[in-house]
């Protein structure tokens, strides 16, 4: 592996997949590189290594990232720097003291981050219908029949966009 690729803020699907000795599906990949290239832009933007990183970096990082991102977001993110240090034989920076005790601190100010995604109900889809019934525009009758498709189908958004006609 060429650790070049992984040092810019560039990384693709594939190289990643390729890394990573665990077989993950593209969504986890997509969101592995995602959290690898946005902490290699910071270590870029801060003048640090991110390969490998240190402790302090990390840290750092997901100090910053607590201000925007969500509990589960930064956990998938050390998951992310994780997986790559240990597919480049790096000691894993990510289970430090010192990163579980910033990740602890964020835990306890993010306590009630975590919300379900509430479920489409039918008021919900009935208000739909009162904004998007009349209109002529193609997109908006598509959205209100797939709405109606995965209302009465009980269907998620995967399982949606793998029906066939």
């Amino acid at each position: 592996m060429d650790k070049k690729h992984f040092l810019s803020a560039q990384l693709d699907i594939d190289t990643l997949a390729t890394c990573l000795t665990k077989q993950y599906s593209n969504n986890s990949l997509i969101s592995f590189k995602n959290d690898w290239n946005n902490f290699v832009e910071f270590c870029q933007l801060n003048n640090v290594i991110a390969l490998p990183a240190s402790t302090t970096a990390i840290r750092i990082f997901i100090e910053k990232q607590a201000k925007v991102k969500k509990l589960a977001s930064i956990k998938r993110a050390l998951i992310s720097i994780s997986h790559i240090h240990t597919a480049f034989e790096y000691k894993d920076p990510t289970q430090s003291i010192q990163v579980k005790s910033a990740l602890g601190k964020i835990r306890v100010d993010k306590v009630n981050d975590n919300k379900q995604t509430e479920g489409i109900s039918s008021d919900m889809l009935d208000e739909l219908k009162h904004q998007l019934f009349n209109s002529v525009e193609l997109k908006d009758i598509r959205d209100l029949a797939i709405w109606y498709l995965m209302f009465e189908l009980l269907l998620k958004r995967g399982e949606l966009s793998r029906l066939t006609t």
